[in-house]
């Protein structure tokens, strides 16, 4: 069955469909999930909501606007984000010592996906989340102000900030690999 098959049985209410729909994308959703989100059982409750929001807000979806792939993805998002909201986060908190550093490039060979988690939840939730965002999501600075309330600058300095811890970490693997 095609994706356009599944959403209209899911519109249905075809529990079945229902369920081959958290199948074919549920480990896509967690893996977003887990980019934001430390705690493996939050990340299930965060998976969990965006799928309810998904199956309430289906009828909403325009395949000729996109992917429901992409548009899962943006629902599976915003719940990340108001999970971190709801856990007394405020994205406007800044540290406002700031000090301009110097990223570079690191080369590594292979690394696992576990490798790269651990490396992202190493970070503070402003610079996972904007880094999330902006590297990984696509979002320009500007999306992410506006998503975060913050100044644009603020989104950009805590992105090279967390470019620099992760470039740091990345040549600590590649010194130990040595």
């Amino acid at each position: 069955m095609n994706i356009q098959q599944l959403v209209e049985r899911c519109l249905q209410q075809d529990r079945k469909a229902q369920k081959e729909l958290v199948v074919q994308f549920g480990g896509y959703l967690m893996t977003i999930c887990r980019r934001y989100i430390h705690d493996a059982h939050y990340c299930e409750d965060v998976c969990q909501n965006a799928f309810i929001n998904v199956f309430r807000k289906l009828h909403q979806y325009d395949a000729s606007r996109g992917a429901l792939r992409s548009w899962m993805c943006k629902i599976t998002i915003h719940c990340a984000l108001e999970f971190l909201r709801s856990k007394h986060f405020k994205f406007d908190e800044l540290d406002k010592t700031i000090e301009p550093i110097s990223t570079g490039e690191v080369p590594l060979g292979h690394l696992y996906q576990e490798d790269l988690l651990k490396m992202l939840h190493s970070l503070n939730v402003m610079q996972r989340t904007i880094f999330n965002l902006h590297e990984i999501e696509g979002y320009a600075h500007a999306e992410i102000a506006t998503m975060l309330n913050l100044k644009e600058s603020t989104c950009r300095s805590h992105l090279h900030r967390a470019k620099k811890i992760l470039s740091l970490k990345l040549q600590a693997l590649r010194d130990e690999a040595i």
